[in-house]
């Protein structure tokens, strides 16, 4: 999760998931980017199931959840005009697939919506990734803050400054100060 865009989201999300997967979890990366996933190319497939495609019969996730070597993966929705009803349905897919997968890393855009506040609800750890600009320190603490006016519990949060170097105009410390003494953490540029 991300207060904007272009912070990472995608790509430590993808990352992510391989990893668990690779430590031998059934892993299932969902893409709730959903105007703009772009997770299946990420990984390099031209054709995924979608979100959309379980709502509509979830035996599709019986299919995903058999797939041997291959990391499970439910994509954006093809179509722009279906994400209102992706996001109204969220919780549902969220429940059903946390019952089938050992890990379930999901993949947010930068616009936030009602998936944003259910996906945070039902985690139990969110990585806010803030990038090297002003404006992604202050969008996560306008995130935090609205977390906190809708009751949400920031306990499993974790936040990261993205695309740190030697020279980096943020630091973890600078992300702390800003949030209110949230620990955070660095992600190495390139690493």
């Amino acid at each position: 999760i991300s207060g904007n865009g272009g912070a990472g989201k995608s790509t430590v999300a993808v990352l992510s998931a391989l990893c668990a997967q690779a430590y031998g979890y059934r892993t299932l990366l969902v893409d709730f980017d959903l105007q703009f996933g772009d997770a299946k190319h990420l990984l390099g497939r031209s054709e995924a199931v979608t979100i959309e495609d379980a709502l509509v019969d979830s035996s599709v996730l019986e299919k995903l959840q058999s797939q041997e070597g291959a990391l499970a993966l439910l994509a954006a929705p093809e179509r722009l005009e279906r994400s209102e009803f992706v996001a109204r349905q969220a919780a549902r897919l969220l429940d059903e697939v946390r019952m089938r997968f050992d890990v379930v890393i999901a993949n947010t855009g930068s616009l936030w919506g009602d998936q944003h506040a259910v996906l945070l609800e039902r985690s139990s750890k969110a990585l806010f990734l803030i990038d090297q600009h002003a404006s992604s320190l202050r969008a996560c603490r306008h995130a935090l803050e609205l977390c906190a006016r809708c009751g949400i519990a920031s306990g499993p949060f974790v936040f990261a400054v993205n695309r740190c170097s030697k020279n980096a105009l943020i630091t973890s410390l600078d992300a702390s100060c800003a949030l209110r003494g949230a620990p955070a953490v660095e992600l190495q540029d390139g690493g």
